[in-house]
């Protein structure tokens, strides 16, 4: 019996989009939640093994939006 998960035929995008929209909610807008995911995505697919990529993904665009993020608070401070 071969394992399925939920998450099959789903890009890493679709599956970290989400749980880091919540985590910015009321900070970033969902479109640049979006955005960064999927730059992310383009920026690593092929340099990580396939199975990794949804973490690498995650942990690539959660830093670029905290760095981003504080960048523009600095900048108006």
């Amino acid at each position: 019996m071969t394992d399925t998960t939920a998450t099959e035929g789903r890009t890493p995008s679709q599956d970290v989009a989400h749980p880091l929209a919540e985590e910015f909610a009321g900070i970033a807008p969902p479109g640049l939640v979006r955005a960064e995911v999927r730059r992310a995505e383009r920026d690593l697919r092929g340099e990580v093994p396939g199975g990794a990529l949804p973490e690498f993904v995650h942990r690539l665009a959660r830093e670029r939006l905290r760095q981003r993020l504080h960048l523009a608070g600095a900048a108006s401070d």
